[in-house]
């Protein structure tokens, strides 16, 4: 069972994390510059995809360690895993050799036809050396949560974040460039793996002598770790898809810096994921508790509770950013071009409003056994997010890019929605009545604010505003949902003692 630590840990790393990446954000901008934090981007996009190569065997190693009943077979098959990690890690980098050699890699495939494109790739070619040496060592975060030690996990994950801030203390005062911050952040992520390493090598010798005598056809075989490696694989490649697609797109086809004026807009409505996640994954334990008692009116009541609060917290945000929206920039930035305008925030908040509902769903189909659904569904986002930012990215810029985000997530929800009964079975109804509802009254909203243009007046009659809109918001949101204030307090209060 989860421990206090356990979560105490986990949403520590969530507002570190946070920190990291949104609340210094401006601090980055303002000493790189955003053609450089917009390379930035785009290198560590790409690095990401690297890190699909691991085929899902990070995460098998964890799931598999986490069942076994002897837990002194962990050491073996911690062995066996780091041998096929060190086997891909050694293939990628020959086959990435000879693509640069070959001239195939080439900087202006990464980073289009900026005049720092060398300068871009050669980064690109220093972060990738120090993430192939970290990759292998880094397997060993998943010991920790396989011996039931999440704490630790997250205490590296922790670390590894505070790197690039710290990277950035040391760039700042020696006066150093992009490259500069990615070899420090490297080394320093590279010294948290070596002490992690050591540290798990530790437990599995400890746990070895204190369980009984490991037989050698207990230890799963290459062929097993790799099968069950095989759907967390999938999982990967589609989520890589629908989220670092983006920023790939731009870079090729547009300049540079457009890459930092769509991420700003971008982290706004992802930090509200984080904010539906958080609440959401609260839930995951309850439903599987309602769904093994068969107590299908807890599980409707919870799933349907999720959904009312994701989608009022996803509009209030749609319409509160897009009201601020150049607001915020300025404040968050102090520059007025990386302003990407009011198209862009009112696509990107019809974005974040289906990504709530996705959020809530997701989160319920993993908690009751239905994943191969999730994965089909987020490659056919990812497919749909890249073919029609392709086709728009030429007359509309980045919000053609964002109308292809938004495009995929609601061809996603669509087709969740349309097959939702044969899925999920009798266990809950379809949510399709409540979104459209939601999505109409809160729509009103932001069409009104579009039609008047609210979003360009001065800033004090926004104030003003702004309390009305939300209370008459929040008002007509309860009464057409038709919400009981105690059972949603009641659901808030089971959320914050999970």
């Amino acid at each position: 069972m989860p421990k206090l630590k356990d979560f105490a840990t986990s949403y520590l790393s969530i507002i570190i994390s946070i920190i990291t990446n949104f609340v210094l954000l401006p601090v980055y901008l303002k000493y790189f510059g955003a053609d450089d934090y917009g390379a930035w981007i785009v290198i560590n996009t790409l690095v990401q995809y690297l890190a699909l190569a691991n085929f899902g065997i990070p995460t098998s190693l964890m799931v598999t360690g986490a069942n076994l009943k002897n837990k002194s077979i962990i050491g073996k098959l911690y062995n066996k895993c780091l041998k096929l990690i060190l086997i891909i890690v050694a293939s990628v980098v020959i086959i990435t050799i000879v693509l640069i050699l070959a001239r195939i890699l080439v900087p202006e495939v990464f980073f289009g036809s900026s005049n720092k494109n060398l300068y871009y790739f050669n980064s690109l070619v220093v972060c990738f050396v120090l993430y192939c040496l970290r990759s292998p060592i880094q397997l060993s975060l998943s010991i920790f949560s396989a011996l039931g030690k999440v704490y630790l996990n997250k205490i590296y994950e922790i670390l590894t974040n505070i790197s690039w801030p710290l990277a950035f203390l040391i760039v700042y005062y020696m006066g150093y460039g992009l490259q500069g911050y990615i070899i420090i952040a490297g080394i320093l992520m590279l010294i948290f793996s070596i002490c992690s390493f050591i540290h798990s090598n530790v437990l599995v010798k400890q746990e070895a002598k204190k369980n009984e005598e490991v037989i050698e056809n207990e230890v799963p075989s290459n062929k097993s770790i790799l099968r069950s490696s095989a759907g967390y694989f999938l999982i990967s490649i589609g989520a890589a898809l629908v989220w670092n697609t983006d920023n790939i797109v731009i870079a090729k086809f547009l300049p540079i810096h457009e890459v930092t004026v769509y991420s700003l807009t971008f982290r706004i409505y992802t930090l509200g994921f984080v904010i539906f996640s958080t609440i959401n994954s609260v839930l995951m334990p309850y439903y599987g508790i309602y769904k093994s008692q068969n107590n299908l009116v807890q599980l409707q009541k919870s799933y349907y509770n999720s959904i009312i609060v994701s989608s009022f917290l996803a509009m209030g945000i749609w319409i509160v950013t897009f009201l601020f929206s150049r607001e915020i920039v300025l404040f968050w930035t102090k520059d007025t071009e990386l302003y990407g305008g009011r198209y862009l925030f009112l696509t990107m908040g019809f974005y974040g409003f289906v990504l709530s509902f996705l959020s809530s769903t997701g989160i319920f189909l993993s908690s009751v056994k239905i994943l191969r659904t999730s994965i089909y569904l987020t490659f056919i986002e990812g497919i749909t997010n890249l073919v029609v930012s392709l086709i728009l990215i030429s007359k509309f810029k980045i919000i053609g890019v964002a109308i292809g985000t938004a495009a995929g997530a609601l061809t996603n929800a669509v087709i969740i929605n349309l097959i939702f009964k044969k899925v999920v079975k009798n266990l809950v109804e379809a949510p399709t009545f409540i979104l459209l509802k939601n999505f109409a009254l809160g729509g009103s909203f932001i069409l009104i604010m579009l039609y008047f243009r609210l979003d360009e007046r001065g800033l004090a009659f926004k104030f003003q505003i702004i309390a009305l809109i939300v209370c008459l918001y929040s008002y007509l949101f309860l009464r057409f949902n038709g919400v009981n204030i105690r059972e949603l307090k009641n659901y808030f209060h089971g959320s914050i003692k999970a």
